[in-house]
């Protein structure tokens, strides 16, 4: 090697390679640091300040990961997020409950996640990789949105994910290139962390598989087996150890995989190859078949078995490798849940799968002598057990029969078939599962002769009968239109349906949080979504008016005539045609749109319902993505961006870097407690009942626990308190919460007229906890005002309601006096008296309705019992 040479490898990297990631972070730190003096905000409660585990330090750690993420004394709990509470914990043992320490670690997390972010592109990029690396990282650490994720103490479980995400992300990229365990089990352990901090990192065992697809050589075979254990850590986390959301769950990432790699397949074909059409090919898109029949079966209203469906994706990878242990399994699989279960459907499929594929290996090779009975058996077994009845073995024996002529003699085969079809519904005019299965079996049987050249074509034939089997079985096809329900009945679907998916760990949602819990049909519930994706892709795009909620009437339902909607759509659509048109020559482009989109279709109110139908700090781990896409295009419009001499490329982006710098700096300053925050916002959230109810409750806690403002400084933010209040009253008028809070602030600063109609707003909604406390509230300002008639009105009802106290007695009868009527007030007085005859209040008010009469011998004799 020349001298030369020696010099140029022995050169040390430069100042920028060394040291980029660090600069990166402390440009990340910089754009956020003006958060650190802030103080406690909005809904910090659930983590810190006074929190009932976190402020034990140590001592709480026991209690947070035993317990749910949120309890309270109700028994209401929902969630289970250990690693943000554990990190609290920890913080408060060495600096105790400060707000400014606690926003220090937040801002410095939020550092090192973008340095993270930087090492996890320039893994996938390589060394060529740096332009659009340092664009997306750059791009990345002052957006907007990531202000609430930042300055919000409660939202550091987003930062806590996507850090360990980032961390499962670059780890797995190790294992993949030094092909070690070591680095297989850190990735997985990293993504068990990320998921317990929160469960919105599911996606990333589907992002990261698929970018491997895009920038690796791997084989499907390879990609599937990597993917395995952190799809089953994700599945298990995610699914809280429920067996049909585990199902769901595992299965989902390779029907993603499997549909993208033959997506790739399908477009690496030419012109050409479309026209000839080459069976050979074809055979490579085999798998998909399943895939789609899981995904279809999945769609149906009836999810039990449609996750049993679903989950047969599990075992595809033994297919792929390892066809008869794979056949083996899946027919293991399906017959014992088909026990479990007793689905006869499920059964008879398992059956008919485990002789077609027996007698296809059994007539393939004379050394198979004894295959067909092993997997005919292996699902007879269950379905003897479910069925007892000799008569369960006629159809077993049929699929046989018809089977083993397929293989000896074909026509005669085909001829059985015809005669069990045609016989059998003329027996049993209802299309069943033995119809089906002969149907399914001629045609694969059809298949698998025409074209010899379809390897192991029959397991997908077999996968689709099992599925298909279950489908059918579902929808008792064709005679389930005679009994439906008219479709604009059929289509309503309300809250507690759509709450039973697989990622919710949730509270259950009001109509003010989210429209879509009333009523709503399908083509709203789409439109809606589409709405929020809308606003989400806004946000990355434009992230001008950015919100600290949003919710009704900010947000509602809205239909398919919405033009929103549409242009949602439009948007998205171009944003997937371009993914696709580029997914071969820029990768990049592909990855950051795939990764948006699959981040940010948690939180379109499709998968689950989002408090306030739309957050920013959910949107965090999604723009992760857009950073790359974003950065992807800069790299297409400039392969290698050079600040030295800008044009208009690097001018364009260094202006969007300063608008979107300036912009996060500004709204840090927003975040400086919950009190600015709300107050700024208010004014471009006037049409939002839950931010107008948010901000008025801020405004009286504010009053009461400042003990620096004066007293014409509480009265009037209590006032102001009211106005907001009633603001949310007007937006949506069932309030309850909003009414009877506007009543409670209104009677402190002794606005009895508003008192009063926050009562009444509270009291007519309807309740199924019989809340009473407003009805005595406005028995004490109708008496105040002089308002008796309306007194003895809210006595009826505190009566109807109440009837078994005696206290309800003793009101109304108030009431008939006040308003000229004793007669009526003594013979309900007389009736409390009898059902309590102990009372002396009942016993008091009637004699002091004698004695305003002057009937003396009555007085004396009800004063003296």
């Amino acid at each position: 090697m020349s001298t030369k040479s020696k010099a140029a490898v022995a050169a040390p990297p430069s100042f920028w390679t060394r040291y980029a990631p660090y600069l990166l972070a402390l440009f990340a730190f910089l754009a956020f640091a003006n958060t650190i003096g802030g103080g406690y905000n909005m809904d910090d409660e659930l983590v810190t300040r006074k929190h009932k585990y976190t402020s034990k330090g140590i001592a709480g750690i026991r209690d947070i990961i035993t317990r749910p993420y949120y309890s309270d004394d109700m028994g209401y709990a929902y969630g289970y997020r250990p690693v943000v509470l554990v990190s609290y914990a920890l913080e408060h043992q060495l600096f105790g409950e400060k707000p400014a320490v606690s926003h220090f670690f937040n801002v410095l997390l939020y550092a090192v996640t973008v340095m993270l972010f930087f090492r996890l592109l320039k893994s996938w990029t390589g060394e060529k990789g740096w332009p659009l690396a340092v664009t997306a990282t750059l791009l990345f650490a002052v957006h907007p949105v990531h202000t609430e994720v930042v300055a919000s103490l409660k939202n550091r479980d987003e930062i806590l994910a996507l850090l360990f995400g980032l961390l499962s992300g670059i780890a797995l990229m190790k294992a993949l290139g030094k092909n070690t365990a070591l680095h297989m089990v850190l990735g997985v352990c990293w993504f068990s962390v990320a998921l317990l901090a929160k469960k919105s990192m599911y996606p990333l065992c589907i992002i990261y598989p698929l970018v491997w697809m895009l920038i690796s050589p791997l084989s499907l075979k390879k990609i599937l087996l990597y993917a395995f254990p952190s799809v089953i850590m994700g599945a298990l986390i995610v699914s809280e150890l429920q067996p049909g959301r585990f199902l769901l769950m595992a299965a989902a990432p390779y029907a993603v995989l499997l549909a993208f790699w033959y997506l790739r397949v399908l477009l690496s074909w030419t012109a050409a190859d479309w026209r000839a059409l080459p069976w050979a090919k074809i055979a490579d898109v085999r798998y998909l078949v399943p895939v789609a029949a899981g995904l279809l079966a999945y769609g149906i209203r009836q999810r039990e078995l449609t996750y049993l469906a679903a989950s047969l994706l599990l075992i595809f990878p033994v297919l792929y490798g390892k066809p008869r242990v794979g056949m083996f399994m899946l027919l293991l699989y399906a017959g014992v849940l088909s026990y479990v279960y007793e689905s006869f459907g499920l059964s008879l499929a398992a059956v008919m799968t485990g002789i077609y594929y027996g007698t296809a290996l059994y007539f393939s090779d004379p050394k198979n002598k004894n295959i067909l009975w092993v997997y005919a058996l292996l699902a007879l077994v269950p379905h003897w057990a479910m069925n007892h009845d000799p008569g369960s073995l006629v159809l077993p024996v049929i699929l046989l029969a018809v089977c083993v002529l397929f293989r000896i003699r074909p026509r005669v085969g085909y001829l059985l078939a015809l005669i069990v079809l045609v016989g059998s519904l003329v027996l049993i005019p209802q299309v069943g599962m033995l119809q089906i299965g002969i149907v399914v079996l001629s045609a694969s049987y059809f298949l698998e002769q025409k074209w010899p050249s379809v390897t192991r074509f029959h397991l997908s034939a077999c996968i689709l009968a099992i599925v298909g089997f279950v489908y059918f079985a579902q929808i008792n096809f064709p005679y389930r239109a005679v009994t439906e329900q008219p479709a604009a009945v059929q289509t309503v679907t309300t809250d507690a349906q759509y709450r039973t998916a697989a990622l919710q760990e949730g509270r259950k949602l009001e109509f003010v949080e989210n429209t879509l819990t009333a009523p709503h049909t399908t083509g709203e519930k789409i439109g809606t979504g589409l709405a929020t994706l809308g606003t989400y892709l806004r946000l990355m795009v434009f992230p001008y008016e950015l919100s600290f909620y949003y919710g009704y009437a900010k947000t509602d339902t809205v239909g398919l005539d919405n033009p929103w909607v549409w242009l949602s759509l439009a948007a998205h659509l171009a944003l997937v045609i371009l993914a696709i048109w580029q997914i071969r020559k820029r990768p990049f482009i592909g990855i950051g749109i795939i990764w948006y989109l699959l981040g940010i279709g948690l939180f379109s109110n499709w998968v689950e319902l989002v408090a306030g139908m739309v957050g920013e700090r959910l949107a965090f781990t999604a723009s992760a993505g857009f950073c790359i896409f974003v950065a992807a295009l800069v790299v297409w419009a400039k392969p290698e961006p050079d600040a030295a001499r800008p044009k208009w490329v690097e001018i364009s982006l260094g202006v969007l870097l300063i608008v979107f710098g300036m912009r996060t700096l500004v709204r840090n300053s927003d975040w400086k407690d919950a009190l600015t925050l709300m107050g700024n916002d208010i004014t471009h959230l006037e049409n939002s009942a839950q931010a107008n109810n948010l901000y008025a409750l801020n405004l009286m806690n504010t009053s009461f626990e400042n003990k620096k403002l004066k007293p014409e400084q509480q009265f009037n933010m209590r006032k102001l308190a009211v106005q907001h209040f009633d603001r949310a009253l007007q937006i949506w008028p069932a309030f309850f919460n909003a009414a009877y809070d506007k009543g409670r602030a209104a009677l402190i600063i002794g606005d009895y007229a508003s008192a009063i109609s926050g009562f009444e707003a509270a009291v007519a909604v309807e309740r199924p906890d019989l809340f009473m406390d407003p009805y005595h509230k406005l028995s004490d300002l109708y008496l105040k005002t002089g308002r008796y008639a309306d007194f003895l009105r809210n006595a009826r009802s505190i009566f109807d309601k109440e009837e078994k106290r005696p206290e309800s007695y003793g009101l109304l009868a108030r009431g008939f006096y006040l308003n000229g009527r004793p007669d009526s007030a003594k013979t309900y007085l007389r009736r409390g008296m009898v059902s309590y005859p102990q009372d002396e209040n009942l016993r008091k008010n009637l004699a002091e309705i004698f004695k305003a009469e002057g009937k003396t011998d009555s007085v004396n004799y009800y004063w003296g019992r």
